[in-house]
């Protein structure tokens, strides 16, 4: 499963991948991954640390006491135990989660697991708060919200995953010219409310898309600015007939609009803002 990039948060590397692991022995062998490489890290420098005789008897080691060897080994080993403990979505927890989903399928496993790793959460914070640690609260409060994400997420992919794009498409009726300034194209933006428009150039093709926050947003910072100076350039195109599921996929990944091809020839389209009122009107979301 191919990692898009990893970004650094003060409590540990979140890595985007193209896609979840859609089996639990896959998702058991991701989850494992980032804490074994710091079980090799650990050993090589107990290794290391052994190999010329600078080791320190255990009990005296610690992350902050101890050589540079001796510190970074602990560091390793306390980010093992820490990313082992059963608190969904830490790398624990989607371990927990993989082991119950081989018995209770994906959803239910993500639900028992995000509550347990929500009660750990919960004594996490009760925990920091005694003792005055806002770092720990911090993290137990982090956790806990992508605990509840990572299940509505799941939820929702449970629902999407036997609907096509066709199924909810909206006919494109609106779209913005690249030479219109933000000051220019306000009141239309305005008047139809929606979060996302198709740009069109002077030759009348599609050129790409354009949000409604970026144009608030700039207009605010300089009217004079023209759409074709703050468009996203890329369109993708899909037919009716696709998995919604993957076309969620590409929304994530960074396609804030699809683009559909209708077979009489017309063109319709779908983003997050129209799967979600989709969502609603199904009543599941």
């Amino acid at each position: 499963i191919p990692t898009k990039d990893i970004t650094l948060l003060p409590i540990g590397g979140l890595a985007r991948l193209e896609r979840m692991p859609d089996k639990p022995k896959q998702e058991l062998v991701v989850a494992l991954a980032g804490p074994l490489v710091n079980v090799v890290i650990a050993a090589v420098l107990l290794v290391i640390l052994l190999a010329t005789n600078a080791l320190e008897p255990v009990a005296n080691l610690t992350v902050t006491q101890g050589s540079f060897l001796e510190r970074l080994m602990m560091v390793n080993v306390t980010l093992v135990l820490f990313n082992l403990i059963p608190a969904f979505p830490m790398d624990g927890g989607r371990v927990l989660r993989a082991l119950l989903a081989m018995r209770l399928g994906r959803l239910s496993a993500t639900k028992w697991a995000s509550r347990i790793g929500q009660f750990i959460c919960l004594l996490l914070i009760g925990y920091g708060i005694y003792q005055e640690a806002w770092v720990m609260v911090f993290i137990g409060v982090f956790i806990f919200m992508s605990a509840m994400q990572e299940y509505k997420s799941v939820a929702m992919d449970d629902v999407v995953k036997n609907k096509t794009i066709g199924m909810m498409a909206r006919k494109v009726n609106v779209y913005l010219p690249d030479y219109q300034s933000l000051q220019e194209c306000m009141d239309l933006v305005i008047r139809n409310g929606l979060a996302n428009y198709l740009v069109m150039d002077l030759e009348g093709n599609y050129c790409g898309t354009v949000s409604t926050y970026k144009i608030v947003k700039l207009q605010k910072e300089n009217p004079a600015l023209r759409i074709k100076d703050i468009y996203h350039p890329q369109l993708t195109y899909m037919k009716p007939s696709t998995p919604l599921m993957e076309a969620m996929q590409t929304i994530r990944g960074g396609q804030p609009v699809i683009l559909i091809e209708e077979e009489e020839g017309g063109l319709s389209y779908i983003d997050g803002e129209v799967i979600e009122r989709y969502m609603m009107l199904e009543g599941r979301a």
